[in-house]
């Protein structure tokens, strides 16, 4: 399972889950994460969550074999 933190559009988390892994992507804006729907519907497994990057995914606990975060975690 591979976690994209500031996600945006979700470009890169609907590739990771078009190769077969469990994406999770985060980001802080609502707007981005409505583009993502929009751009990627019916990706299957891939998982959006709006929040900050401490809080992503929420009070779910879970573990990652991959975290990656290209402005995400700078901002």
């Amino acid at each position: 399972m591979a976690l994209d933190l500031g996600c945006g559009s979700g470009g890169n988390a609907a590739h990771l889950a078009t190769l077969g892994m469990k994406s999770v992507g985060g980001d802080l804006s609502e707007r981005q994460l409505d583009k993502a729907r929009e751009r990627w519907p019916g990706v299957n497994g891939m998982e959006l969550h709006q929040g900050d990057a401490l809080a992503c995914p929420g009070d779910t606990f879970m573990v990652f074999d991959a975290i990656r975060s290209v402005c995400g975690a700078a901002w």
